[in-house]
């Protein structure tokens, strides 16, 4: 492990999987709307001292991350870490080199923001970087940060087909600042939605367990899960999935994997 990852800056907190996915596929995570510049309909934020949340004044539906990050101070300080680490990075070498010498190189498929987004466009290439550096893993990510996906399309592909880094995947998140250039640029993308009928009216299949996102492909719909602000009508979505059965995700209720090949 080199100066950088040991030294002042310590090295970066991954975690392996979260309530929908399995221990196989390692997370990495950024503090949840503080770190996400291009949130809109899923702008939370759970304070760094209190984990007390703040929904923005567009907030459809709440970040489920910020929920984890309010109820879990021992998540909301591993992901402050995170992001102060890398923010002390001077360069995008700098933060290739922090993430590769904190990340086993027997990752088989990384996560990359359980919580959080591409903050700056150093940041950006330090991934790409990283996914250059382990071939042999598949980096994957949901986004909102389209302006940095675009200046980099030919790299990182459309979502649909792989660009010239073919392990690193991007699906561009409905419900950002940008959301035009999704349908402009024909990046493959994932929706929320609120019931599997608003899924199913939209001709999209819904990811249970990020299989969909791990490769690239068609678009896909997400199920909206989580505490989300009582007289909203995602809360009474929530409250009407519940009641048709669906309770959240869970080591419990954790469909498997369907592992991408290769």
């Amino acid at each position: 492990m080199t100066a950088t990852a040991s030294g002042r800056n310590g090295p970066l907190k991954f975690g392996q999987g979260n309530a929908k996915l399995p221990a196989c596929v390692t997370t990495f995570s950024l503090p949840a709307g503080h770190s996400c510049p291009f949130a809109a309909a899923c702008r939370s934020r759970s304070s760094r001292k209190t984990g007390r949340i703040r929904d923005g004044r567009g907030t459809a539906f709440r970040c489920y991350a910020a929920s984890m990050e309010a109820r879990r101070p021992s998540v909301r300080h591993a992901r402050w870490h995170n992001l102060r680490v890398l923010r002390a990075c001077r360069s995008a070498a700098e933060m290739a080199r922090l993430v590769l010498d904190s990340l086993t190189p027997f990752a088989r498929l990384v996560r990359v923001h359980d919580s959080g987004d591409f903050f700056s466009p150093d940041y950006f290439d330090a991934w790409l970087e990283v996914a250059r550096e382990r071939p042999g893993t598949v980096f994957y990510a949901y986004t909102k940060a389209l302006p940095g996906w675009l200046a980099r399309l030919d790299r990182v592909g459309d979502g649909h087909a792989a660009g010239a880094v073919p392990n690193f995947v991007l699906t561009a998140s409905y419900g950002g600042t940008h959301d035009h250039l999704i349908a402009e640029y024909g990046l493959r993308s994932a929706r929320v939605v609120f019931s599997e009928g608003e899924a199913a009216g939209l001709g999209l299949e819904i990811d249970h367990d990020d299989s969909h996102a791990m490769a690239p492909g068609p678009d896909f719909a997400l199920l909206l899960h989580g505490t989300q602000p009582p007289g909203t009508p995602a809360a009474a979505a929530v409250a009407a999935l519940r009641s048709a059965g669906f309770y959240g995700y869970g080591s419990s209720v954790r469909l498997p994997l369907r592992l991408v090949a290769g």
